[in-house]
Formats: structure tokens, sequence, C-alpha cells
């Protein structure tokens, strides 16, 4: 869910591991405040990160929430993420949080 004007015909790219949206290439639009909310489920079958070979078990579901924030100003942007991931093998205890931040200029 995006809440603000982003969007549209932005062009907008996904990270793989976060989940989280950016802005790659940004329509002629206004400037504006922009916040984001998402999941995901992913049923997993096998990992080339975490093999079996290696000794783990895999966590059959994994599931990612975040929110974002982006803000637009006359000659730059701003972003911050958060993802909580949720646990990838069995011996892991709990789930990650992860933080990202962006900030671009025109110069």
């Amino acid at each position: 869910m995006i809440f603000g004007k982003l969007g549209g015909s932005d062009f907008l790219v996904r990270d793989t591991t976060t989940g989280q949206r950016s802005v790659a290439l940004k329509d002629e639009r206004e400037r504006s405040m922009n916040f984001m909310m998402g999941g995901d489920v992913a049923y997993v079958t096998s990992s080339n990160l975490l093999p079996v070979a290696s000794g783990y078990t895999l966590v059959s579901t994994r599931v990612r929430v975040r929110a974002d924030f982006y803000k637009e100003f006359k000659k730059a942007s701003l972003f911050y993420g958060l993802t909580r991931l949720g646990r990838e093998f069995a011996a892991q205890l709990t789930g990650q949080v992860v933080g990202s931040f962006s900030f671009r200029t025109k110069f």
C-alpha cells in the first residue's frame, strides 16, 4: 500500500532481501511525502545460501513485513525503511529487523 503520490507512472524497483520499493526513475509530477506498507509470504523448498548439505534445516514459510517513508524535496529525496524478516532456518531463534536509509541529490 502506498499513501501519497508515489507510484503511478514512476518506475519502482524492489530490493530482493527486504522487499522495500524505491524510485529508480521518477515521472514528472509534484514532489510529495509518501508512506508505504507491505508484506509477503513465501514458501521455501531450498536455498543456495543455506544449503541442507551444510546442516541447515530451512523453515518452509518465510514472512516479511515492512514500512517505508519517502520524502521528496526540490533537488533531493530521502528514504528510510524498516523490514521485519521472519526466521530462515530452524536453529535461528528469532527473525531480524533490517533498516535502510537512502539520500539522493541532484547537482
